[in-house]
C-alpha cells in the first residue's frame, strides 16, 4: 500500500501548533519534582490517572494438575452446580516412538481447588496396531516402514460419562507403494473409574468418497445423556449416539447448512445448546448464532463486528456476565450478541500475568473464571483460578503510560517485572493496534499521531518504522537518552557500541534506547574481489567479469523488484541526506543501478516449471558461490552461527564485507528489533528512565545465549559483542546432566554432500569485530520516497524514458516532498 504524505504535512503543522502552545504554557509553569516542568497543557504529558492501573485487575493462583501439566492440552470442560469437570490430554513417548495420548479427567471445586483425577483406560494398542516408526537415525526402508498413531480430537462430558471420537492412523509401504489408512470409533468412559463403557466403530466411508469430503466437526452432549456428532462438508448433518453406543444414520439439517460449511467453532451453553461462530462462503464475514443440536434449529445469526474479529476473537466460551467470553493478546473480553463493542474483563499487564492469551476459559461467576495459559517464564502450560480485584484493594502508585503498536512477550515480561519490583511506579499499556482494522491497518498510527497533536503524549513510546520519528524530535517531544546515560552511575561506566548509538542519533543526540541490534551487509570472496570496504555499481560489474556460468552478481533469485527494494534500503541515505534534506538521485551510481535493475527478471515466476526444474534450481542455488557462479551474498548478522554458515558454509573461504554498492556510504546498516523513547516533558521521566535503563544493564545484556552464539540480536555492550564473536572460534558443544561439555561439528549440505563448518580463526574473529564496530548507518525507511522511486522508474523499465531523465524526475519530486515535510 502506498502511503500519502498528506497526513505527515497535517501532523507537522499540528505538532508545530502544539509546541507553540507548550512553550507559551511552560513560561508560566513552576518546576516540579526533580527539576521537571509542571503543567498539563500543550506538549506536556498529563500525569496518568492512577485508576488506569487498577482497571481489569485479576488475582490468579495456579492449579497443580500433575507432573505432565506443561504438555497438556484441554479437550473439553463442563461446569456443574458444585464442581468443574475437565478432560485433558498429553502425549507420552515412553512406550513407543509414535507416542500414546493419555486422557485424564479432573474435578475441581468452583474456587479452583483440585478435588480428584483419573486416567482413562484408552486401551487402543494391540498386536495388530502396536505403534512402530522407522528411526530417523536409520536408513529409510520402504519394506519395513510402518507408522501407527491414535488420537482423540473431539470430546464432551455428559452427566454420567465421558465421550470422545478416536482416530486411528496407519501409514506403511506395500509393494513399494505408500499406503495411508484411517478408521474411527466412538468411545465412552465411566467418570469415576476411568473404565471404558464402550468402543463402537464409526464408519466414515459411508459419508466420504472420491468426489466428496465430510469430516467430524464436534461431538456434543445432549440433555437426555446421549451425544451428537456434528458433521461438516458435503454430507453435513447430525449423527446421534445413544447411551449404549448405538449410532444413528446421518440426519441432514437444511436449516443449518451455512453454519456447518463455515468452519464452525463451538461453545456449550448450560442448557445444552451451543454458541457457534462461522464464516460466510467467501470468508469475509463471521457470524455467531445459537444452535440446538438435538433439534437442528438455528437461532438468529449476528455478525461479529469487524473490530472485534480483527483484534482477535479467540478461545471463546459461553459466559455469565456476557453471552461470550474470549481472550486475545492483551486480555480477556466479553461480548453480547447484537452489540458492536467488546467489553474488557481482564488486562494481562495490570494483572501481572505474562501470557499471550488464556485458553479454555470457564466463567464461574461474574467475577471469577478458570483458564489455561502458557507461562513464558517457566515454559509450561498452566491452569489457574482468576478472581477480580477491586480498585480500592490495590496500592496507589504513580502511573506511566507505555504506548505501542504491538507488545511481544519479552517487553511484556519486563514491564510486569518492573511493576512488581517498583514501590513508586507502575506502567500501564496503551496499545494503539486496537484501532486497526482490515480496511485500515494504519488507524492505530493515525490515532497515535492525533493524540500527540492534542498534547496527549505518553510517558514511554515503543518506536516503530511507521512513525515520523525525526519530526517528533524536531518538535522537542522526546528526551535526550545520551544525557540520561551520562548521569547514570552504573551505565556511564560501561563501554557501549557507540557506532550503534551513532546510527540512531539525530543531529548528534540519541533519542532512543536501543537494547539489541542486528547488522545487514553483503559479502564476497576475497579471492575474487580483494578486500574493499565499499564500492560502486560499476566496480561490482567489473568484479563479476571473473565469474562463470550465470554470473549472478547478487545471487540467484534476485529480481527487479527485490533489487530496487534492496537499493533503497541500503543506499537511500546516499540519495537523501536525512539531516539536511538535500537529495542526490541524479548521479552516475544511481543511474548505473537502474541500468542493472533493467537486466533482471520481473519476477521469479513458478508457473510453468515442473518438479525437475525446481529440484535443479535449488541444487544450483546451494552451490552457486562455491562454484563462482555468483558474486555477493546478503548477510543478516544476528548471531555468530549465521555468519559461520554463510562464510565457511555457502562461500567456503574467507570473505570481504563489501556491502551493497554505494557512492558514499558503507553499503551496510544497523537496525534494531525495537527501540524506546521517553517524553521530554513527562511528569514521570525519572520513573520512565528507571524502567528503560534496565535494557542497557549488564544483567539484561549478558544473556547466557550470547555465550553460545545463537542469540537473536547482538548486545550493545562492546565487551559482550567481543565475547560472542570470540565464541565463534570454538566448536559448539552441549552439556550433559553432569555438566560435562561434549563438542560437535556444525555441518552444512551442498547437493547432499555434508560439509563441516569449521570455527573461525582468531584473525577472522578480529576482522568481524572490527567490521561490526565500523558500521554507523541505518537503513532508509521513508516509504513515501520509495513510492516515488517506484512510480518513476516504471517509465525507464518500459523503455519510455532514459535512465538519466528518470533520475532527474525522481530528484525533483523527492526534493519537493522533502522540502514540504521538513
Amino acid at each position: 500500500m502506498k502511503k500519502s504524505s498528506k497526513w505527515k504535512r497535517v501532523l507537522a503543522l499540528g505538532l508545530a501548533a502544539v509546541m507553540t502552545l507548550s512553550m507559551a504554557g511552560c513560561n508560566n509553569q513552576k518546576n516540579g519534582e526533580n527539576g521537571e516542568k509542571g503543567g498539563k497543557n500543550g506538549g506536556k504529558t498529563v500525569a496518568a490517572d492512577p485508576s488506569l492501573a487498577k482497571q481489569y485487575v485479576y488475582r490468579y493462583k495456579d492449579i497443580e494438575l500433575g507432573a505432565n501439566a506443561q504438555d497438556m492440552s484441554f479437550l473439553t470442560s463442563r461446569k456443574g452446580a458444585d464442581q468443574l469437570e475437565l478432560l485433558s490430554s498429553y502425549w507420552d513417548y515412553s512406550s513407543s516412538d509414535a507416542g500414546q495420548q493419555v486422557l485424564t479427567f479432573y474435578t475441581l471445586d468452583l474456587n479452583g481447588n483440585f478435588k480428584a483425577s483419573v486416567n482413562l483406560n484408552t486401551n487402543y494398542e494391540s498386536e495388530d496396531t502396536e505403534a512402530k516408526k522407522t528411526s530417523s537415525e536409520e536408513e529409510f526402508d520402504d519394506e519395513t516402514y510402518e507408522y501407527d498413531y491414535v488420537n482423540f480430537n473431539s470430546a464432551c462430558l455428559s452427566n454420567d460419562a465421558i465421550y470422545a471420537v478416536r482416530n486411528h492412523n496407519h501409514e506403511y509401504y506395500e509393494d513399494e507403494e505408500y499406503k495411508y489408512e484411517q478408521d474411527y470409533a466412538v468411545c465412552a468412559w465411566d467418570k469415576t473409574s476411568g473404565d471404558q463403557l464402550f468402543t463402537v466403530p464409526f464408519d466414515m466411508s459411508k459419508y466420504q468418497n472420491d468426489d466428496s469430503w465430510t469430516g467430524i466437526s464436534q461431538i456434543v452432549s445432549l440433555s437426555d445423556g446421549s451425544v451428537a456428532i456434528i458433521m461438516t462438508g458435503d454430507n453435513a448433518g447430525i449423527i446421534s449416539v445413544s447411551k449404549d453406543g448405538t449410532i444413528s444414520d446421518l440426519k441432514k439439517l437444511s436449516g443449518a447448512q451455512e453454519l456447518l460449511n463455515g468452519d464452525p467453532q463451538y461453545a456449550t451453553r448450560d442448557d445444552g445448546s451451543l454458541y457457534v461462530a462461522f464464516y460466510n462462503d467467501d470468508w469475509t464475514k463471521q457470524y455467531i448464532a445459537t444452535y440446538n443440536p438435538a433439534t437442528g434449529s438455528l437461532g438468529e445469526k449476528y455478525e461479529v463486528p469487524e473490530n472485534v474479529r480483527y483484534q482477535g476473537f479467540y478461545n471463546f466460551s459461553a459466559g455469565i456476565s456476557y453471552d461470550l467470553v474470549y481472550s486475545n493478546n492483551d486480555g480477556v473480553y466479553g461480548f453480547n450478541l447484537g452489540e458492536t463493542e467488546q467489553h474488557k474483563i481482564m488486562d494481562y499487564v495490570n494483572s501481572d500475568l505474562v501470557a499471550y492469551n488464556i485458553n479454555n476459559i470457564v466463567q464461574l461467576t461474574a467475577e471469577s473464571f478458570i483458564g489455561t495459559y502458557y507461562d513464558d517464564t517457566n515454559y509450561k502450560t498452566t491452569m489457574a483460578y482468576f478472581s477480580y480485584v477491586k480498585p480500592e484493594d490495590i496500592q496507589d502508585k504513580k502511573v506511566m503510560v507505555f504506548a505501542c503498536m504491538y507488545l511481544d512477550s519479552d517487553v511484556k515480561a519486563n514491564i510486569i517485572r518492573f511493576n512488581k519490583q517498583s514501590t513508586e511506579y507502575r506502567i500501564t499499556i496503551q496499545d494503539y493496534s486496537q484501532y486497526n482494522t482490515s480496511e485500515d491497518g494504519e488507524a492505530g498510527q493515525t490515532k497515535f499521531n492525533n493524540d500527540l497533536i492534542a498534547g496527549n503524549i505518553p510517558d514511554i513510546v515503543l518506536v516503530n518504522s511507521s512513525m515520523p520519528f525525526e519530526s517528533y524530535v524536531e518538535k522537542g517531544i522526546f528526551a535526550d537518552i545520551d544525557d540520561m546515560i551520562k548521569k547514570d552511575p552504573e551505565l556511564s561506566g560501561i563501554e557501549f557500541m557507540d557506532n550503534v548509538f551513532e546510527a540512531y542519533r539525530i543531529k548528534g543526540k540519541l533519542y532512543q534506547v536501543v537494547p539489541k541490534f542486528y547488522l545487514r551487509t553483503w559479502i564476497a570472496k576475497k579471492s575474487i574481489v580483494g578486500n574493499p570496504t565499499t564500492w560502486t555499481m560499476n566496480e561490482v560489474k567489473a568484479a563479476a567479469n571473473s565469474l562463470v556460468g550465470e554470473k549472478a552478481i547478487f545471487g540467484l533469485g534476485m529480481t527487479r523488484d527485490s533489487f530496487m527494494y534492496n537499493m533503497m534500503d541500503y543506499c537511500g541515505t546516499d540519495f537523501v541526506d536525512i539531516e539536511t534534506g538535500k537529495c542526490n538521485f541524479d548521479n552516475q551510481n544511481f543511474i548505473s543501478m537502474l541500468e542493472y535493475a533493467k537486466t533482471l527478471p520481473l519476477e521469479e515466476g513458478e508457473a510453468g516449471y515442473d518438479e525437475d526444474y525446481w529440484e535443479n534450481y535449488w541444487r544450483s542455488y546451494q552451490s552457486q558461490y562455491r562454484e563462482n557462479r555468483a558474486l555477493m551474498q546478503e548477510l543478516y548478522l544476528s548471531n555468530m552461527y549465521g555468519i559461520k554458515y554463510s562464510v565457511n558454509g555457502m562461500m567456503g573461504e574467507e570473505c570481504a564485507f563489501v556491502g551493497f554498492p554505494t557512492n558514499g556510504g558503507t553499503g551496510s546498516y544497523i537496525t534494531a528489533e525495537r527501540t524506546y523513547a521517553i517524553a521530554e516533558n513527562s511528569e514521570n521521566k525519572v520513573g520512565a528512565w528507571q524502567f528503560l535503563r534496565l535494557f542497557l544493564t549488564r544483567d539484561y545484556q549478558n544473556d547466557t545465549e550470547y555465550k553460545y552464539g545463537y542469540s537473536d540480536g547482538l548486545s550493545v555492550i562492546k565487551e559482550y559483542v567481543r565475547e560472542q564473536i570470540n565464541e565463534s572460534t570454538k566448536k559448539p558443544y552441549w552439556e550433559d546432566e553432569n555438566g560435562e561439555k561434549h563438542e560437535y561439528d556444525d555441518t552444512y549440505y551442498i547437493n547432499d554432500e555434508e560439509i563441516i563448518i569449521q570455527p573461525f580463526t582468531q584473525e577472522q574473529a578480529d576482522e568481524i569485530f572490527n567490521f561490526v564496530c565500523s558500521v554507523k548507518n541505518r537503513n532508509y525507511s521513508d516509504e513515501n520516497v520509495k513510492n516515488i522511486v517506484d512510480e518513476e522508474v516504471a517509465a525507464f523499465f518500459a523503455g519510455k524514458q532514459s535512465a538519466e531523465n528518470v533520475a532527474n524526475n525522481i530528484q525533483n519530486r523527492v526534493q519537493l516532498y522533502i522540502n514540504e515535510n521538513r
